[in-house]
């Protein structure tokens, strides 16, 4: 293990949210009636439409932007001693809702990598601080983001 420095990485995608959405999204979720880009969960509390990200007039984000958000899962992130020793690596991809108010519901691991890396995924982005909502006509609206972090080891 001295040669080999072990890290979790978070790799972000720019597009995230979009990349394979319509493959994993949850199976409780339907189409709205009125066939745009919202998504009406069945076993949400909340009624509103959620929005795909590249559906609405400005994405969510979190606090500080994009190299915020790297900072904070790079600091964060910790590759769990259970894969280290298994020499796990790979690709998870975490999607979950931002809220109107920012807050971060219904998260779930949607392609997920080993146990011990998905949970350690799920802990970290329960820990994010509250995002800026998504918005459509200058309204906060729900948005679901997908969030695919590289577990690697170098």
């Amino acid at each position: 293990m001295k040669k080999n420095q072990f890290i979790a990485t978070a790799v972000l995608l720019l597009a995230a949210g979009t990349a394979n959405s319509a493959q994993i999204h949850s199976e409780n979720a339907v189409p709205s009636p009125d066939r745009t880009a919202a998504i009406r969960l069945q076993s949400a509390p909340d009624s509103q439409p959620v929005y795909e990200p590249d559906k609405v007039d400005v994405k969510a984000s979190f606090p500080g932007g994009e190299i915020k958000q790297m900072e904070f899962l790079t600091k964060n992130l910790k590759f769990p001693e259970e894969a280290l020793k298994e020499k796990v690596a790979g690709k998870i991809v975490i999607q979950f809702i931002v809220e109107t108010d920012g807050s971060l519901t219904h998260m779930e691991v949607s392609s997920p990598l080993h146990p011990a890396c998905d949970t350690e995924a799920l802990r970290v982005i329960k820990q994010m601080p509250r995002w800026t909502p998504a918005q459509m006509k200058g309204k906060a609206v729900r948005s679901r983001i997908t969030l695919p972090m590289q577990f690697r080891y170098r």
